[in-house]
C-alpha cells in the first residue's frame, strides 16, 4: 500500500487481499460511470500473474441515462408511468413488450430500445441517435413532487423542463453501460 500523506510504500502480510478498484465502464462509448472507471485496477492485477479475472462479460446496461452527459435518470420515471417515445413521438415499448411495456427489466428495455434505433426510429443528434423519455404525461405537480431530482438534472444538463408538455419537455435517453459485475478473482 502507499501512504497518501507521504508517498511511502508499506508492505502488509495477509492471507487474502481485497482490491477495490472500481469498474471498467469507461471502456464503453456510452456509460454512466465516473471517468476513473477504466478497468486499470483489474488490468494491473492481471499483469501481476497472481490474479485471474472472472465474469468480465457480466455488464449491465441501464435504459435511461440522459444524452449526452450519461447521468442516470431514475427508474422511478418509468415506474411512475413515464413512457419511451421514438423520433415520431410514438410509444414503441408496447409493440415489443405488450404486458410490461416500459416496466420490463433493465436489460429487456435497453435491448428493445437499441433494436428500435437500429430500425431507424432513433432521434438524430450530434451525439448519435437517442430516444425520448416522456414524464410530462405524469403532470407538472407529480414531476415537481416525486421526480424533482430528474427535473433538476434535465434543467441543468439539457436546458429542458421535463414537466413541460409535449416534445419540448422530453428527455433524450440512450441505454448505456451502468454496472460492471466481473472483476478480479
Amino acid at each position: 500500500a502507499r501512504d497518501l500523506t507521504n508517498g511511502q510504500l508499506i508492505a502488509y502480510i495477509a492471507r487474502g487481499t481485497m482490491i477495490a478498484t472500481g469498474g471498467y465502464g469507461r471502456i464503453y462509448k456510452q456509460t454512466t460511470n465516473a471517468v476513473i472507471c477504466e478497468g486499470t485496477g483489474a488490468a494491473i492485477a492481471l499483469e501481476t500473474g497472481l490474479c485471474r479475472l472472472s465474469n468480465m462479460e457480466a455488464v449491465q446496461f441501464h435504459p435511461t441515462p440522459i444524452v449526452p452527459s450519461g447521468i442516470l435518470l431514475t427508474e422511478g420515471c418509468r415506474g411512475d408511468g413515464g413512457i419511451l417515445r421514438d423520433v415520431d413521438g410514438y410509444r414503441f415499448m408496447p409493440d415489443y413488450e405488450p404486458e410490461k411495456k416500459e416496466l420490463a427489466s433493465r436489460d429487456v428495455v435497453s435491448r428493445r430500445m437499441m433494436e428500435h434505433i437500429r430500425k431507424g426510429k432513433g432521434v438524430k443528434s450530434p451525439y448519435g441517435d437517442h430516444l425520448w423519455l416522456d414524464i410530462s404525461i405524469l403532470g407538472r405537480a407529480h414531476v415537481e413532487k416525486n421526480l424533482r431530482d430528474v427535473q433538476d438534472i434535465c434543467k441543468t444538463f439539457n436546458g429542458i423542463d421535463p414537466a413541460d408538455e409535449g416534445p419540448k419537455g422530453w428527455a433524450p435517453v440512450l441505454p448505456m453501460q451502468h454496472y460492471s459485475m466481473g472483476g478480479i478473482r
